[in-house]
């Protein structure tokens, strides 16, 4: 028989390694608190969750937006990694023979390694391997103006490496903050839960209104939809809550008709905002994009009256 876990708070258990989905249910239930304020006990639930739905919402935006920066970083010392490796290097070792062959005891003195090393382990090896060639240089002043390119271009791939850890550290400290804060937030979630659950008893319908029940349940595998848009039709895909920068993947590119895909509040309402995927192509969308970020019923229209279209719908985990 199975361990009886009734306290074991599942908002953490079900989004373990994915804080992102932890926000999507947090908004879920904020949303729903949001709308229906009107009522004094919502009302109190919806104070008890601004303030630190806010926080945690504004962190887990605030991790994506630091992974942008140290990949940018990263970039660009990739980029003078390469330069030094594509043509610095083959210059430089020409230049230098032009005063000391690579048969001399000073060119062996200047590259006792050869250049092995500039090319093994990784990048801060590499720039120490380099330091340590433009110092054995120092000696021959005829050499002072290689030396000299040679430095500059240590001293860019050097704040390029700076720049990447100082970035890396960025986004350490944001993941830290989350670690330390998921608890935190998980356990005001659960609270409320059991505020609802005392308020309304076992009303399954009232609860589903405040707790999303299919994303605590859902896995990868559910966020693929696999689907035809049958001629002249209106469908709805799924019911989810997403985050405003969260990408929605749809693969149009079996289709030979354009398809347009959209979110409403309920079934049956008009579509507003959409986006087209023509036929195919295969696109991204931020969720904000798709229309009111309160409302969740995505849909899909094809409208040509004679085609039916194939296309894979892929929501965020």
């Amino acid at each position: 028989m199975g361990r009886f876990l009734p306290f074991l708070n599942f908002f953490l258990t079900s989004t373990r390694k994915n804080n992102r989905k932890l926000a999507r249910i947090g908004k879920y239930m904020y949303d729903a608190l949001t709308e229906n304020a009107g009522d004094t006990f919502i009302a109190s639930c919806l104070a008890d969750l601004s303030t630190p739905h806010a926080s945690w919402v504004g962190k887990v935006a605030g991790k994506a937006a630091a992974a942008g920066p140290q990949h940018g970083a990263v970039s660009a010392k990739d980029g003078v990694m390469a330069i030094i490796h594509g043509t610095d290097l083959r210059v430089w070792d020409r230049n230098i023979q032009n005063f000391y062959d690579e048969t001399t005891d000073i060119y062996k003195t200047i590259f006792p390694n050869g250049h092995t090393k500039l090319h093994e382990g990784g990048t801060d090896d590499q720039l120490i391997e380099l330091d340590a060639i433009i110092t054995n240089m120092i000696p021959y002043s005829l050499l002072n103006t290689i030396r000299a390119t040679m430095t500059t271009r240590y001293n860019e791939a050097f704040v390029k490496e700076t720049a990447v850890a100082q970035k890396k550290a960025g986004k350490t400290t944001a993941k830290t903050t989350l670690t330390a804060e998921r608890p935190i937030y998980g356990d005001v979630l659960f609270k409320l839960y059991c505020k609802l659950g005392n308020h309304y008893g076992a009303d399954a319908d009232i609860l589903a209104i405040y707790i999303d029940v299919a994303e605590i349940q859902r896995t990868a595998k559910d966020n693929i939809f696999d689907k035809i848009a049958v001629k002249h039709s209106i469908a709805q895909i799924a019911i989810r809550t997403y985050l405003p920068d969260e990408e929605i993947e749809i693969n149009n590119s079996m289709g030979t008709k354009d398809l347009k895909f959209y979110v409403i509040r309920r079934p049956g309402e008009p579509k507003g905002i959409f986006v087209t995927v023509p036929a195919g192509q295969t696109l991204s969308f931020a969720r904000h994009l798709f229309g009111n970020m309160l409302w969740r019923y995505f849909m899909v229209e094809n409208d040509d009256l004679t085609t039916d279209c194939h296309y894979i719908l892929t929501f965020p985990n």
